[in-house]
């Protein structure tokens, strides 16, 4: 089986536990399963610190950099560096599609079968193909006064 897994909202350093799981999971999968091939959709700012060296999966920068030596996006999306997993959402994008982030095609093009979001969204929605979503962390639900009002209006938009 083809699996497709988005990595590109994994941001190196800032997501606790979670990137730990993350990273731990691909290793174990890739290091047991000997039967899929699995995709990696990743992005400038993660792509160098995901390094699988098994022979069963391939990387693909879904998101390059805009410029040379950018580091923080500009305009509206300077809000969104604050906020990385709203960057993720399709609601947030920018007007016209980037070809290299059309995750439809590329699913299409390497014919996946299966797409993998362990990063609590599911990106894109409505594939063709089964989909598979890790939801790690609904602690908001439960201790709402524990969460600034930007960070809880992003998890309503991502859950």
């Amino acid at each position: 089986m083809r699996i497709g897994i988005n990595l590109i909202p994994l941001r190196s350093g800032q997501m606790g536990g979670h990137e730990f799981y993350v990273r731990r999971l691909l290793n174990q999968l890739l290091m047991c399963d000997q039967r899929n091939q699995y995709v990696l959709f990743t992005a400038w700012w993660n792509d160098d610190s995901i390094d699988l060296p098994h022979g069963r999966s391939q990387k693909i920068m879904a998101v390059p950099k805009e410029e040379p030596g950018e580091t923080i996006p500009r305009g509206k999306n300077r809000w969104l560096a604050r906020y990385p997993r709203l960057g993720a959402l399709p609601l947030f994008r920018r007007g016209t599609p980037d070809p290299a982030l059309d995750l439809h095609a590329w699913v299409r093009r390497l014919g996946l079968e299966l797409w993998f979001c362990p990063m609590t969204n599911v990106d894109p929605r409505h594939l063709p193909i089964p989909t598979v979503v890790t939801i790690a962390d609904i602690q908001q639900e439960y201790y709402p006064e524990f969460f600034p009002r930007a960070e809880l209006q992003a998890r309503a938009l991502m859950y």
